[in-house]
């Protein structure tokens, strides 16, 4: 029986599409799970939980079974979404509620599909379920946020390494000297001193000692 519900919910959910709709929406939206242990609920202010999404998982804007439109709605705090739950990302899409400040949004193209739908049909699978996949539209855009999310380290703050003080003492030798700033870019030399130029230095040195920076 809840078979045979779900293949009747599915032809719903083609069926009703509004052609206006279809004619004058050239985007639909996706997003990117970007934690761990994300709950989809049954309904945008219930406290059921239909499934628990991780870090990469991907799902598909949806406005409203019925109403067939593909961005997202935020209500009660939360926005409909399409998914697969499994690994395999087939099968009959299923329906929920997520927090949308767990998601990473992004837009996909409604060329392939008139309807906009982010899916295409892979025939049946078993008696009694429609097997489905992500369409090459909403697959192209889901990668490509994918990676744009990992190039940015998931959105975290990359605490850059502090930079190294480089202290120059007196009485330090010049052998010394060289192994905190490396060979000077000039040596001058006046009796019985010696003077290491860097860029942004000069450097004295008295019987191989540092008498004076400046």
């Amino acid at each position: 029986m809840r078979a045979l519900i779900g293949i009747i919910l599915s032809a719903l959910f083609v069926s009703i599409a509004s052609p206006l709709a279809a004619e004058t929406q050239g985007k639909g939206e996706g997003a990117i799970v970007t934690a761990d242990n994300v709950p989809v609920y049954s309904s945008s202010d219930g406290d059921r939980k239909v499934a628990v999404s991780v870090r990469g998982d991907v799902v598909a804007a949806e406005s409203s079974v019925l109403a067939r439109d593909f961005y997202f709605v935020e209500k009660d705090g939360r926005v409909g979404v399409m998914y697969f739950d499994n690994v395999e990302q087939v099968g009959l899409p299923k329906h929920g509620w997520m927090d949308p400040h767990q998601l990473s949004k992004f837009s996909y193209d409604c060329g392939c599909d008139k309807a906009c739908l982010p899916t295409r049909t892979r025939g049946l699978r078993g008696k009694f379920t429609m097997s489905s996949e992500w369409n090459t539209c909403f697959a192209e855009a889901r990668d490509a946020q994918l990676a744009a999310l990992k190039a940015r380290n998931w959105g975290q703050a990359v605490t850059p390494s502090p930079t190294e003080t480089k202290t120059i003492e007196l009485g330090q030798t010049a052998a010394q000297v060289e192994q905190v700033l490396g060979p000077p870019k000039k040596i001058l030399k006046a009796g019985p001193k010696v003077i290491y130029v860097y860029p942004d230095m000069k450097i004295t040195f008295t019987n191989d000692k540092v008498t004076d920076v400046q």
